[in-house]
Formats: C-alpha cells, structure tokens, sequence
C-alpha cells in the first residue's frame, strides 16, 4: 500500500553508503493542520534508498511537494539478542509545482534490508 503526503521540503540530507550493495539520503517535510482551531506543524522524515537515492536533487529546499511512499516496518536483533523494531518511509516518488520526480513504485513485498549487512538496523 502507498500513501501520499504534502508538504514542505526542508533538509535534504547527504547520501549515506550503508554497504557496497546499498545506498540512502534522508529528507524533511514539514506539514501544517489545524484541529479545534489550533495550528499543528509535524516534521516528517523520508528515506529514498537504492536506485531512489537522488530523487530529491532537482527540488529545492523550501519547494511544497508531494512525496509518495511506503512504510516498511522491519525487526531487528541487536548483538545482545534484544529485539528493535523500526519504521521507516520509504519514497519512490516527488511531485513539485515545476518538477516531478519518480521511480519505479516498489511493492510491499519487496524488502531493501535484504541488501543491507546484518548488524546494521536500517
């Protein structure tokens, strides 16, 4: 299942190399609401990994987007045995006011951690 939410972009982080098989960047929208007469503002933190990584290059920070993506929950045991479990949202695709970015959409039922080393959390 994918889901759209629209936004401000405001941080787009550097390219992180996890592993020789697996690379990602991070990016902030921050989204306005109003409930009962208050204002709300969230900061919501993307991911793009893989073949995505550079999906926000074009779009400058301060641009009001659309980000489509995924979450992936995922499970992890630590090196003591201890069970995390994490969420991420996962991007395939920016639509701008001047610009539209997109990858292949990627299913649910494909999973980036299987590229990834086994002691790294994400």
């Amino acid at each position: 299942m994918s889901y759209e939410l629209q936004g401000k972009l405001i941080e787009k982080g550097d390219v992180q190399k996890i592993s020789d098989k697996f690379s990602k960047r991070e990016f902030v929208v921050e989204t306005k609401s109003s409930n009962n007469g208050m204002d709300f503002v969230d900061y919501v933190r993307f991911q793009a990994g893989g073949k995505r990584v550079n999906i926000v290059d074009n779009i400058e920070v301060g641009s009001d987007i659309t980000v489509k993506f995924n979450i992936k929950g995922n499970k992890w045991n630590n090196k003591d045995g201890k069970t995390l479990y994490f969420v991420n949202l996962d991007a395939w695709a920016i639509d701008g006011a001047d610009t539209q970015t997109s990858m292949e959409h990627t299913t649910s039922t494909e999973n980036i951690t299987d590229e990834e080393p086994d002691d790294l959390p994400f």
